[in-house]
C-alpha cells in the first residue's frame, strides 16, 4: 500500500486498468484450497502403519467456506492437475481484486481530501476547523 501513496493519480489509474485486464483473464477459477493427503488407514498389518511409509494413494480435495460452513469435497485424481490450477487461479484473482481494491481505496482517499482541503481553504491537512472563539 505504502507504494502507492508515491504514485500520481494518473499512474494508479493507469496500473487499476491493467490489473482490471488481468483480472479478466483469471475469471475461470475454483474458489477454495487444494489439499493432497495421504491417509492412513489405521489397520494394525497395514503398510501405511510402518514408519516413512507414504500411506495409501493421494486424496485431493478442495475446501472453501459455504454460508458460514466448512465444505469439503473429493477431487478425483483423473482431475487432480486441473483442478488445482483453477484454484491456483482464484489465489491470483483474489490477490488481483485485493490489490485494485486498495488503489480505489487511495483514489478515493485522495478525492476526499481534495475535497477537504477545498472546503477548508488553506488550513493544513489533518487539522481540525473547531468552532470560532466564544464571546463572553
Amino acid at each position: 500500500m505504502t507504494d502507492l501513496l508515491l504514485m500520481p493519480d494518473a499512474e494508479l489509474a493507469a496500473l487499476r486498468a491493467q490489473l482490471v485486464t488481468e483480472l479478466g483473464e483469471s475469471v475461470d477459477f475454483t474458489p477454495g484450497t487444494f489439499q493432497t493427503e495421504r491417509p492412513r488407514c489405521g489397520r494394525a498389518g497395514c503398510h501405511c502403519m510402518v514408519a516413512g511409509d507414504p500411506g495409501h494413494a493421494p486424496r485431493y480435495t478442495v475446501m472453501r467456506y459455504e454460508a458460514g460452513k466448512t465444505v469439503k469435497r473429493t477431487v478425483p485424481a483423473r482431475l487432480a492437475e486441473i483442478v488445482k490450477q483453477r484454484v491456483d487461479r482464484w489465489v491470483v484473482f483474489k490477490s488481483l481484486v485485493d490489490r485494485i481494491a486498495d488503489i480505489n481505496a487511495e483514489l478515493s482517499r485522495r478525492l476526499l481530501l481534495g475535497e477537504h482541503v477545498a472546503k477548508q481553504g488553506s488550513r493544513p491537512v489533518g487539522e481540525k476547523g473547531g468552532s470560532s472563539a466564544r464571546k463572553g
